[in-house]
């Protein structure tokens, strides 16, 4: 399952598929993205690359294949509300902004929310930690909704695409 379509979201996802077989799904406005490996960073992704954190970031990325990604001819796809048949049964809740079709998906009966990027807890330039919207989006407007969509959401537990689990507090 792929929440958006940004090179360190999917850059195995062509290797495990290939090797395994395994299914990967992505939501419609990212799938053809997944399916041609040319993820697009965000708006303004680079212009803090001079600050030390975020330029080993950039360089951590590049060393592990962040510049290159194999692109997946086999994507399912899902959509706002899909409860998967995958384990866990996640439901997709569509959560645009950082690209057109991030997603985040909810395991109901566990209580445990995977953020993707909509709702991060570190930020990569600065180091802060806590839940925050993530500073880079290709539609500013959308992610600001999106990450109070799931600010909203009653779970105890949170795993964002970037930072630690938050453990949100009775």
């Amino acid at each position: 399952m792929i929440t958006h379509a940004h090179a360190d979201h999917l850059g195995s996802a062509a290797r495990v598929h290939e090797a395994s077989a395994a299914r990967v799904l992505a939501h419609p406005a990212d799938a053809e993205i997944v399916r041609a490996g040319e993820p697009k960073p965000p708006p303004s992704f680079f212009a803090d690359a001079w600050r030390p954190r975020f330029a080993r970031y950039l360089l951590h990325a590049a060393r592990n294949g962040g510049t290159s990604i194999e692109g997946v001819p086999e994507v399912e796809t899902f959509a706002d509300g899909d409860v998967l048949s995958v384990a866990g049964r996640p439901r997709v809740l569509h959560t645009p902004g950082h690209t057109a079709g991030h997603c985040a998906l909810l395991l109901d009966d566990r209580g445990v929310l995977f953020s993707g990027d909509a709702l991060v807890t570190l930020d990569t330039v600065t180091g802060s930690t806590g839940p925050r919207l993530i500073r880079w989006n290709h539609n500013a407007e959308q992610a600001a909704a999106s990450y109070e969509r799931l600010r909203a959401l009653d779970v105890p537990l949170i795993l964002p695409g970037h930072g630690e689990p938050w453990h949100v507090s009775p």
